[in-house]
């Protein structure tokens, strides 16, 4: 019998909203009876003990969840779904906990072998339960006409059916979540759907079994016992979506593949994604916006599968290759071999990870659909960052080179400003007027090292030696001012590259204390400005070797 047959399902007039039928929940359990009878002869349990530790425990798993679906679209999306996922995830994981020796070193003993049989229990409990905080996290479930909300931590979904007498519920779906409440919810319902006998089992054969499973179901990755369930989800989720994609004939061609990506990127924004939380795939910190690249580039091929786009790249590698080709991520200057798109960022902030992310850079948050715009940036630590990258904060004893800047509109157009780092250059600026030419290759030496913005920079100097009244450059009471895109154009053949790979190396002054925008609009009163343009850092534009004006 098939799903459809199984769980019928009626689409209502919200886009986002599903209304499934109800049915008994022994009946949802039924339809997995292959699998558990499988499991019962796997597992060497007598009847009543598979009843009693088994049935039971999948029986008040179908009585709390009933018929929802796991997702959306990604996987396990029928009605009935989330029960089938916590099924086969519970299967999996005790069939491959078989002949770990979990419990101890190998042993004959018979004792010894049931002790191991209860720590294959732990890692059934903890992949039925892995899951189900979906219920709590991810939709919201109505009453026949709405009138009735299902609340999940409180009580189960089919107890509520027959309080409200519910003919049928509707699914709506949330948008922004994220796996760190999902485990939380997990562990809250595992207190309610857990029955009594099974903790006194685990606590037979040792007392810190209830709280490794615990650990289990938090989604704590240390330790055997963890891993086996972990592994075991990520199978189940991986079976599904090849069954999906084996089902589907169609296959979606015609747009390139890169546009796929960018489209499930936003979706996935918009939809799903967290910003600045513990467990989040985006982090917006003072360094720009990175998002931790292997398990989003996870989440962007579970969703283009079930959208039916198949022959994807699995390789994260790859993905991030072809996405920085498009100007969708920035490259890591400070890496000269290998993988040249991986930052090591250690977020600096309450309940983050204590180790650093792999993640990568995106060049412009809005070209994914994210708004950032109020967001506070958390302060941040790029782990690893060479002296020449540009990440780090260079020391503020050094007495810094002059910059030798043309005066523009003055009555000696010959004459040379010196402005020096944390001088105030609103006030009168003392004037050159026998100016001592640069040592060109000394300044091309010092800005080698900031790699893309040194080059181009260079190339603007030698621009100004040939037309010293050019406007692409002028002075501001900031710093340098170096007209945006105009420019950089001329110099570089992608200028949104230039400003990111500054930005990324600290290289710009941003336009308010917030760091949140470096490319600035001439106001009222500054004719002598660029209409756009951003300001360079004292610690690049001091080795600018710019010449001085010629006459006029």
């Amino acid at each position: 019998m098939s799903w459809k047959r199984l769980f019928p399902r009626v689409a209502t007039d919200q886009s986002n909203a599903e209304r499934v039928e109800l049915l008994e929940p022994a009946h949802l359990l039924n339809a997995h009876a292959s699998r558990l009878n499988a499991l019962r002869l796997e597992s060497g349990y007598s009847s009543d003990q598979f009843e009693q530790l088994v049935r039971v425990a999948f029986l008040r798993t179908a009585e709390w969840i009933h018929c929802l679906p796991a997702t959306r679209a990604e996987n396990h999306s029928e009605a009935g779904g989330l029960l089938r996922l916590a099924v086969e995830t519970a299967c999996l994981a005790f069939r491959r906990a078989d002949g770990k020796f979990l419990a101890g070193p190998v042993s004959s003993d018979v004792r010894h072998r049931e002790r191991d049989r209860v720590w294959r229990y732990v890692t059934l409990l903890g992949g039925m339960v892995r899951s189900v905080g979906r219920c709590v996290t991810h939709l919201r479930v109505t009453s026949n006409a709405g009138a009735a909300t299902w609340n999940p931590l409180q009580e189960g979904l089919w107890a509520w059916e027959r309080r409200v007498g519910a003919s049928h519920f509707q699914i709506e779906w949330r948008d922004g979540t994220d796996a760190r409440p999902t485990a939380a919810a997990s562990a809250w319902l595992a207190s309610r759907i857990i029955p009594n006998h099974a903790l006194i089992y685990l606590q037979s054969a040792d007392d810190t079994l209830p709280e490794l499973l615990l650990r289990v179901i938090n989604g704590d990755k240390s330790g055997r016992v963890c891993e086996i369930v972990e592994e075991a989800y990520q199978a189940a989720l991986d079976q599904d979506i090849a069954r999906r994609g084996g089902d589907d004939a169609t296959v979606k061609v015609g747009v390139q593949l890169e546009y796929r990506l960018l489209e499930a990127l936003r979706a996935l924004v918009r939809e799903k994604w967290t910003l600045n939380s513990p467990g989040s795939r985006l982090w917006c910190t003072q360094q720009g916006v990175f998002l931790n690249w292997k398990p989003a580039v996870n989440d962007m091929l579970v969703r283009m599968r079930a959208e039916g786009i198949n022959g994807l790249p699995r390789d994260p590698d790859v993905i991030a290759e072809l996405l920085i080709g498009h100007r969708v991520l920035v490259a890591n200057p400070s890496v000269t071999t290998g993988l040249k798109h991986y930052y090591k960022l250690l977020p600096q902030m309450r309940g983050a990870p204590k180790q650093s992310l792999e993640v990568v850079r995106i060049v412009d948050a809005e070209l994914i659909g994210l708004q950032i715009h109020g967001v506070d940036p958390i302060p941040a630590e790029i782990v690893g960052a060479s002296a020449g990258s540009g990440l780090e904060q260079e020391p503020s004893a050094a007495v810094p080179e002059p910059l030798q800047l043309p005066l523009e509109g003055g009555d000696d157009a010959s004459a040379e400003v010196l402005v020096r780092e944390g001088t105030d250059t609103t006030s009168s600026l003392p004037i050159s007027p026998k100016p001592q030419p640069p040592s060109s290759a000394a300044q091309l030496e010092r800005l080698k090292r900031f790699g893309l913005p040194g080059a181009v920079l260079q190339k603007l100097a030698e621009q100004l030696v040939r037309e010293p009244h050019s406007n692409a450059i002028a002075r501001t009471s900031d710093g340098i001012a170096i007209a945006f895109p105009d420019g950089v154009a001329p110099h570089c053949r992608e200028p949104q590259e230039f400003l990111a790979s500054c930005e990324a190396q600290g290289l710009l002054v941003s336009e308010d204390a917030t760091a949140r925008r470096f490319v600035r609009t001439r106001k009222v009163g500054e004719s002598h400005l660029p209409p756009r343009y951003i300001v360079l850092a004292p610690r690049i534009a001091r080795h600018l070797p710019l010449p001085a004006g010629g006459d006029s």
